[in-house]
């Protein structure tokens, strides 16, 4: 069975997802500028009450994955104060300058959160060694969110097949560009993770203080397309 996980910014996108009949969320904040970072705990009190398992993703800033001490202090706060605010995990990643994982950035982000599960994002993607990353992943994290290493999780569906038999103890989700109409190729993968999101107008007066400009967010026909995309092959005998 495959499970679909949508990334969403509030407590909208998330209801959306679960009216589609979505089994979980990323949460975010600022996805469609900066790729996501850290949601605030207001933000995530909001989201968490609609009723899917939610996972917070910690990154503190936008820009790369190698952290100071300083950056590892305040996502190691936000850890802290977002799990009392009801998420069920959190999404982290750490690399090195020679293109490895920081484990004992990643360990100290865990330890943050005793007892709680926690996802590895597409900082796996730019890693040099992925089967590596595997082994070392194994008892840090449930899951691990990939493209394959390609620019879209369809283009990148033969690694993603290939890894998952690598390391069957971790799920490998897809992410990356994933559609209703390219899901298919991803068939059979054990979760499949989009922002399922479409381009809003934003009107308001033009000039220092504001302008209209368009904005991205969840889209219920895109959300629910995916969903039935997924559930269709679920309940399919060949599924």
């Amino acid at each position: 069975m495959t499970e679909v996980e949508i990334a969403v910014e509030g407590a909208a996108g998330a209801r959306v997802a679960l009216e589609a009949g979505a089994d979980r969320l990323e949460l975010c904040m600022a996805l469609h500028s900066v790729g996501g970072l850290t949601p605030t705990v207001g933000l995530a009190g909001e989201v968490v009450a609609v009723g899917l398992p939610t996972f917070a993703l910690i990154r503190n800033r936008p820009g790369g994955f190698i952290y100071s001490a300083a950056d590892l202090a305040v996502m190691e706060a936000d850890i802290k104060a977002l799990d009392q605010a009801g998420v069920a995990g959190f999404v982290i990643g750490a690399a090195t300058p020679d293109g490895g994982l920081d484990l004992p950035a990643l360990d100290r982000l865990i330890r943050a959160a005793p007892g709680k599960e926690f996802v590895l994002h597409r900082v796996f993607d730019i890693l040099t060694d992925r089967e590596k990353a595997l082994e070392q992943l194994a008892g840090r994290v449930t899951r691990v969110l990939t493209s394959g290493g390609r620019p879209t999780a369809p283009e990148g569906a033969a690694e993603i097949y290939r890894l998952q038999e690598k390391a069957p103890g971790i799920e490998l989700m897809a992410g990356g560009g994933i559609k209703p109409s390219t899901v298919e190729a991803l068939k059979g993968v054990r979760s499949v993770h989009g922002s399922a999101a479409a381009e809003l107008r934003q009107y308001g007066p033009t000039g220092p203080g504001g302008r209209g400009e368009a904005v991205m967010d969840t889209d219920p026909q895109q959300v629910k397309a995916l969903v039935q995309a997924v559930k269709a092959w679920n309940n399919s005998p060949c599924g």
